[in-house]
């Protein structure tokens, strides 16, 4: 017999299919739920353009619609090391950077004593 969380997940799939959920074991529903699930209940995004906005403001409509979590919520930052700190300061949670704005983050911005090292 098939466990009912294979049935579940499976019903209108092939037979290879509920041979695979079989072999996984009657907790691979309770698993794939699990990985759907963050434990933020939101997140703060810093931006710093009217079009990061438009874009985030869009991305808080699109999680909404598909039940996506962490809640998203807009930050208006002055610039990028702006958002830096607001993230280092614990005022915003995300930034879109690029890999020079990272490696600039990681150097001054995020730095410690224990990474003086990369000096």
């Amino acid at each position: 017999m098939v466990p009912t969380c294979c049935l579940l997940v499976c019903h209108f799939l092939a037979h290879p299919v509920v041979v695979h959920c079989v072999y996984t074991g009657p907790d691979v529903h309770r698993r794939l739920r699990t990985l759907n699930k963050c434990p933020l209940q939101r997140a703060r995004w810093c931006v710093i353009s009217d079009y990061e906005m438009m874009k985030c403001e869009n991305m808080i409509m699109a999680f909404a619609a598909k039940n996506l979590k962490p809640d998203l919520n807009c930050i208006r930052g002055s610039s990028v090391e702006d958002c830096m700190y607001k993230i280092k300061y614990g005022d915003a949670d995300l930034i879109t950077l690029d890999a020079a704005d990272v490696y600039f983050a990681g150097k001054l911005v995020f730095a410690t004593q224990k990474q003086s090292r990369f000096k």
